[in-house]
């Protein structure tokens, strides 16, 4: 196992801060913040706010999905913060189980390993993100392949896997490039974009989409290493028509117009 995940299943999860503790000397203490409950958050200054700081109430999401058995990796920055992340970790029965098999990858036999394309976590502001992200993608499959709408999105949770070079939650980035390169949780999950996933591109047993931050992972030319930059990254749309979406319908062997 790579030492990536080893280091998440370290992580002591028993009360916040939710930091890996080899990042705490890398982050000012002014740009991390915690509540404990949803309704302490929804009554402070920082519901709403766009500001930069890190949610360290919050489990860290340092990557989504089966990393052992996806073939579509997606890279990004660090997760976002929407209004209902504290309420559906903290209030929503079997949330914060579900994120915590996922932190140290024991997701057993799951239907939807990629947890934040479930229909079960409706709920978490993630699902809202990513099936959104998908909905096209997971149209065409459905169309396809004549499956259901639901089973299109199961499909694409055993194939995708996503991976965020900053694992903490926050309204808007704001890491300088130098405090991101001296966090050891950032060094791992390019350590792990380079020594695992490039290998296994090079190999043609995975497809690697940098939807974001793409100086930052430093990506190698390869057919199987797509990068998206400017305009595209902004977005990161994937439907059949923008570069990301037709890499993956691609992977999945589906038509693409």
């Amino acid at each position: 196992m790579h030492a990536l995940v080893e280091a998440w299943r370290r992580l002591d999860v028993g009360q916040p801060p939710y930091v890996m503790p080899e990042d705490l000397p890398s982050i000012p203490h002014d740009m991390m913040v915690q509540y404990p409950t949803f309704s302490a958050f929804a009554a402070s200054a920082d519901f709403g706010s766009q500001d930069t700081r890190l949610h360290v109430g919050l489990l860290p999401m340092p990557y989504m999905g089966d990393l052992e058995n996806a073939a579509i990796f997606l890279l990004m920055l660090n997760p976002g913060l929407e209004y209902g992340d504290y309420a559906a970790e903290l209030d929503v029965p079997g949330t914060r189980e579900r994120l915590l098999q996922n932190l140290r990858q024991e997701l057993g036999q799951a239907d939807c390993p990629f947890t934040l394309l479930d229909p079960a976590m409706v709920l978490h502001p993630g699902f809202r993100y990513w099936e959104r992200k998908f909905r096209a993608i997971a149209g065409e499959l459905s169309c396809q392949c004549g499956v259901s709408y639901r089973e299109a999105l199961s499909r694409l949770a055993k194939r995708v896997a996503g991976l965020e070079l900053v694992p903490y939650h926050s309204p808007r980035f704001g890491l300088r490039p130098k405090e991101v390169n001296a966090l050891r949780s950032a060094q791992l999950a390019r350590d792990y974009f380079h020594r695992v996933l490039v290998p296994r591109a090079e190999r043609n047993q995975a497809m690697v989409i940098v939807l974001k931050a793409a100086g930052s992972w430093d990506p190698p030319p390869h057919e199987n290493v797509v990068v998206l930059r400017g305009g595209q990254a902004l977005g990161a749309f994937i439907t059949p028509k923008t570069k990301a979406g037709q890499a993956i319908m691609r992977r999945l062997r589906l038509k693409v117009a």
